[in-house]
């Protein structure tokens, strides 16, 4: 009995936590906190979006410019 639960117990410490995989490395973009930052001088039109602090070029939030596409 004994030696079953000191297999058991080296068992339970081999196993550990489950390996995860780091997250795939981004390359380029600039640091931010904000989507602001991402586009500077900008409100309106295609918008970089701040993504786990960085600027993504490809994920854009498309921002209506006031007086576009109001009908007379």
């Amino acid at each position: 009995m004994r030696a079953v639960l000191v297999v058991f117990a080296f068992a339970l410490v081999c196993s550990g936590c489950p390996r995860t995989d780091p997250p795939p490395d981004r390359m380029g973009g600039m640091p931010c906190t904000t989507n602001a930052e991402c586009n500077p001088d900008r409100t309106c039109g295609a918008m970089a979006l701040c993504i786990t602090g960085l600027c993504e070029t490809g994920h854009t939030l498309i921002v209506a410019c006031p007086g576009m596409g109001e009908r007379p």
